[in-house]
């Protein structure tokens, strides 16, 4: 699990260089805790693999990936399509966001306990999350 406020910028800084651009194709889990988001720009994919287990959050690009044929559920599909306007660190904060046209983020929440990836509009009300989280949280974790 990254711990230092430095690691998630470089991370954040590091995926918005690589993904600005890209669309979202499709985003699954079929590993508990863990989900994957598949970004492509024209003949060119992209993997990133999150991990909301508690000793190990991430947020990471990865080389390759393969979807299982059973045992998969996809995730967030209303993002499916959507260009990424830019990613970054929230301020002073564990959270790494990917801001998509339209007004909707992903927000990856990197908290020990806690770790998440949420779905927002734009006045970052949380629409969908992975791991579920009731009543309906703003991406902070306050309730309206």
């Amino acid at each position: 699990m990254f711990r230092n406020w430095l690691t998630y910028r470089i991370v954040a800084e590091t995926l918005d260089r690589e993904l600005r651009g890209f669309r979202i194709g499709e985003i699954f889990t079929q590993d508990k805790n863990e989900a994957i988001i598949v970004f492509y720009r024209e003949e060119t994919e992209r993997i990133v693999h999150f991990s909301a287990h508690p000793q190990h959050a991430f947020l990471l690009l990865r080389s390759d990936f393969h979807r299982a044929k059973k045992n998969t559920l996809s995730l967030f599909e209303s993002t499916y399509d959507k260009a990424v306007q830019s990613i970054s660190v929230v301020a002073d904060d564990r959270i790494i966001s990917i801001a998509l046209e339209g007004g909707q983020s992903l927000y990856a929440k990197l908290y020990a306990n806690k770790s998440n990836l949420l779905l927002s509009n734009e006045i970052d009300r949380v629409l969908e999350s992975f791991k579920h989280v009731d009543p309906p949280l703003d991406v902070r974790g306050f309730t309206y």
